[in-house]
């Protein structure tokens, strides 16, 4: 009778349990609602965007927020091998898009959902332009034939509704893109780690550079860096925590991107992504977290970093349309965000609050916004290039100082100049001393 009793119980208990169970998987893996895409309504492009005429043969192309479609029509129809219906997954799932155009012609493809703001879409295109734009034509050439895409969702890694069938490439997701200027950049916020860096060259590496299991366009490189993994696992500079070994590792093992995410490391470090973290880089995973700890920690990873990219970032960047105040490109301690801004070069402003700039000592290239913005170019030979032709300007001098006024409304405002000697237009260049 006992054991009956105890039987009886036990059964209970189970049941107990398995309530319980029940409703902590409801109550913290519940299941994401279903997807709904959001429409976006298209930017009015201003007149002059498509009846400026740039005859200078110095000017740079910059892009804007008019250069974000926000409708996907483009994709109807397209096809390819590995998604046959990438059409019906970009027109159902993600409002707008960038391309960026290899010099074979064809489309390197960024894709967004509706939280993905223009900054952090224009930031994305400044990194992939970054990255190709230090290799030669064949590895934008072979992403392009590769089909390559990179879909931006909304929300953070994993918490999204987008069913794997639409992710049409290498994914990024919105919490964990930070332009410069943002509020998690200026605030070198970790709990929204800049992931741009990482996600983009994973891109790059896997559809245009290659890996030793995959080879693509570069298998020399693909080799370096396979070679510098192992050193630096081995002896204990990579995935050093026992929290990423037991956890992180075999995952990464199992998928067989061991190269992949190890070479986003150094480059993080490079370029100053963590410097401002209060341990080691990669949440304390990694040996370094700045560029002099990594020459010191992993001289392997260093060599390989500098073998390929440039000392600075050496294209423009695009500072968050919700910026106002100063911004400096110049290292102080007292503002950690500039352990990154450092290492910027060329630098745009595209919103329309009042902003300043104060440059590095680099020749550094800025563009104005189309409020009342002061630029300081410090040292260096540096250049402001605007938006239209000459004869659009007011130009004063002030001493020291330069003002410029635009006569179009909404382009270029109004912007004070220091240490600047070259002003830019889409027809002549003008130094500072004529």
């Amino acid at each position: 009778m006992k054991k009956k009793k105890m039987i009886q119980l036990g059964f209970v208990v189970l049941i107990l349990v398995g309530l319980v169970w029940g409703i902590v998987s409801t109550l913290f893996n519940k299941t994401p609602a279903p997807f709904v895409l959001k429409d976006l309504k298209e930017h009015t492009r201003p007149v002059w965007k498509d009846t400026t005429s740039i005859t200078n043969e110095e000017y740079i192309p910059y892009m804007d927020k008019y250069d974000v479609v926000k409708n996907n029509d483009i994709f109807k129809s397209r096809a390819t091998k590995k998604y046959p219906n990438y059409g019906k997954m970009a027109l159902n799932y993600f409002s707008q898009h960038i391309n960026y155009t290899a010099p074979n012609g064809k489309p390197i493809t960024i894709l967004a959902q509706e939280e993905v703001t223009d900054s952090q879409m224009l930031y994305a295109y400044s990194l992939l332009e970054f990255y190709l734009s230090n290799f030669d034509d064949e590895i934008a050439n072979r992403m392009a034939d590769n089909e390559a895409t990179l879909v931006m969702t909304n929300g953070a890694d994993g918490q999204g509704s987008t069913p794997e069938k639409a992710m049409l490439g290498q994914s990024l997701t919105q919490t964990e893109t930070a332009p410069p200027g943002s509020k998690w950049y200026m605030e070198s916020d970790y709990g929204h780690r800049d992931a741009a860096f990482e996600e983009i060259f994973h891109l790059v590496h896997d559809f245009g550079i290659g890996t030793t299991s995959t080879p693509q366009a570069y298998p020399e490189l693909a080799k370096k860096i396979k070679d510098a993994q192992i050193y630096a696992y081995d002896n204990n500079l990579w995935v050093k925590t026992l929290t990423m070994k037991l956890f992180w590792l075999p995952g990464i093992k199992k998928e067989g991107s061991l190269e992949q995410e190890y070479i986003i490391t150094p480059i993080d470090m490079y370029y100053g992504l963590w410097e401002a973290y209060e341990k080691d880089g990669m949440y304390g995973a990694y040996v370094a977290k700045s560029r002099e700890s990594l020459e010191i920690g992993d001289p392997m990873g260093y060599e390989l970093v500098t073998s390929f990219l440039p000392e600075f970032i050496n294209t423009f960047m695009y500072l968050d349309e919700t910026f106002s105040g100063t911004f400096s490109m110049k290292r102080d301690e007292a503002f950690p965000y500039t352990f990154k801004s450092q290492y910027l070069k060329n630098l745009v402003i595209t919103g329309s609050h009042d902003t300043t700039l104060i440059g590095n000592n680099e020749d550094n290239v800025f563009m104005t916004g189309s409020g009342n913005n002061h630029i300081d170019g410090s040292l260096g030979h540096d250049i402001l290039q605007l938006k239209g032709p000459s004869k659009d300007y007011e130009i004063i001098s002030q001493g020291d100082k330069i003002i410029i006024k635009d006569s179009v409304p909404n382009r270029d405002g109004i912007v004070t100049l220091m240490n600047i000697e070259i002003m830019r237009f889409t027809d002549i260049d003008i130094s500072k001393k004529k």
